[in-house]
C-alpha cells in the first residue's frame, strides 16, 4: 500500500512564490536574427561592391567587453565606374539599436577617399522599403550620373527584400506584429566590479 501524499517529502522547500521570468519578446529576437542573416549574404556583382561590417554593441567597464552583447552591422554598397573602376557612389547602411531615432537619418556627404557622393543612412532597424529621402538624394545623383545608377536601385531594392524575407512559420507584411516598434534595451555596465583579466589590453587612461 503506497504512503498518502500527505507523508511525502515537499519538493518545494519555500513557500515564496515562483520567481517571475520574462517571457523574451519574440519581435526583438528576429530582429537580431535578421541583422545576423543580412551578414551572411553578399550582393557584390558587376559595377557594385557590397562590404557587410559586423558591429557588436556591448557595454565596456573594465577596459575589456563583456555579456551581453547586441548585434549591429553596417551595410556598404559602392557602386564602381565601368571606365576607371573606382566608386562614383557610395551608400552605407547602419544599423545600431543605440540609433533611438523615431525615422531613418540621412547624411550626405562625400567620400574623403573617392570624392563621390556618399549617402550614410543611420536607424536601429530598416524600414519594409528604401526610406523616401535616401531614394530621393539617390535620384538625384542619378540625374547628375546621367542614369548611371539604375542598377544600384535593383540592388538596394533586393537588399531590403531578402532582409525582411519571411521567416517560416512567420509571414511578414509591412503591417507585422513582429517588427518590433522600438529598439532593444542596450548593454548596460555592471554594478559589480569585475577582476582584472590579465590577458587583455586595458584602454587610454585604464591603466
Amino acid at each position: 500500500m503506497s504512503a498518502p501524499l500527505t507523508s511525502l517529502p515537499n519538493p518545494h522547500k519555500s513557500t515564496s512564490p515562483i520567481a517571475f521570468v520574462a517571457v523574451p519578446d519574440v519581435r526583438l529576437l528576429l530582429w537580431s536574427y535578421r541583422v545576423l542573416r543580412s551578414l551572411q549574404s553578399n550582393l557584390s556583382s558587376g559595377q557594385l561592391i557590397h562590404q557587410p561590417y559586423y558591429r557588436p554593441v556591448s557595454a565596456i567597464d573594465q577596459g575589456y567587453t563583456h555579456p551581453p552583447f547586441l548585434l549591429g552591422a553596417d551595410h556598404v554598397f559602392e557602386w564602381r565606374s565601368i571606365l576607371h573602376r573606382f566608386p562614383i557612389c557610395i551608400v552605407t547602411l547602419s544599423i545600431n539599436p543605440l540609433y533611438h531615432f523615431t525615422c531613418p537619418q540621412l547624411v550626405v556627404s562625400n567620400s574623403f577617399t573617392y570624392q563621390c557622393p556618399h549617402l550614410h543612412l543611420l536607424q536601429w532597424d530598416l524600414t519594409p522599403e528604401i526610406p523616401q529621402e535616401l531614394s530621393e538624394s539617390l535620384k538625384q545623383v542619378n540625374e547628375y550620373l546621367d542614369g548611371d545608377l539604375t542598377e544600384l536601385f535593383v540592388h538596394l531594392n533586393q537588399f531590403y527584400y531578402d532582409y525582411f524575407t519571411p521567416i517560416s512559420p512567420y509571414d511578414w507584411s509591412p503591417h507585422s506584429p513582429l517588427l518590433p516598434s522600438e529598439p532593444p534595451t542596450t548593454p548596460f555596465a555592471p554594478t559589480i566590479p569585475i577582476p582584472d583579466n590579465p590577458n587583455t589590453i586595458p584602454l587610454v587612461g585604464q591603466q
